[in-house]
């Protein structure tokens, strides 16, 4: 039986429509040793931030290699699991498919989120941007002053 998770090896649970939640790729994966079994989650999408290091994904019974920089879009009901190397360095944005939805409906992007897309960051522009990106949205989901939720 595949495994079904809220967040990675955490039990299913009931999520805000507006659930959003943002780590590192190894605050998730240093407990299993860059093992991330093949699981499932119901109503949560991924956007994958790979900024160093490589690894293996696997997607429905498919199996690609990659080598950083990448970002993955990984939408909900898909099976996938990683093998991370030990230098992986980057981030994991999940997001619940409601909230997912209403980003694509927004900023009229499409199909983005209709099967897994795994995109090569070939411009160190491009990587640096996203980076800072990551790194500005962890700082403020992780601000727990009054009325942070609103902001």
């Amino acid at each position: 039986m595949l495994p079904r998770y809220g967040l990675y090896g955490e039990n299913p649970q009931r999520r805000e429509a507006q659930f959003l939640h943002l780590e590192t790729i190894k605050e998730r994966s240093a407990p299993v040793r860059g093992a991330i079994r093949p699981h499932i989650h119901a109503d949560l999408a991924h956007i994958f931030l790979i900024t160093t290091g490589g690894g293996q994904a696997l997607v429905e019974a498919e199996r690609r290699s990659f080598d950083g920089p990448h970002l993955f879009l990984i939408p909900s009901g898909l099976v996938h699991g990683f093998t991370f190397d030990p230098d992986i360095d980057g981030f994991v944005l999940t997001l619940a498919s409601a909230l997912q939805a209403d980003l694509v409906r927004q900023y009229g992007l499409g199909d983005a989120f209709d099967e897994f897309v795994m995109i090569s960051l070939t411009r160190r522009s491009a990587l640096r941007a996203l980076r800072r990106r990551f790194s500005a949205l962890r700082d403020e989901l992780s601000w727990r002053s009054p009325a942070w939720r609103a902001a």
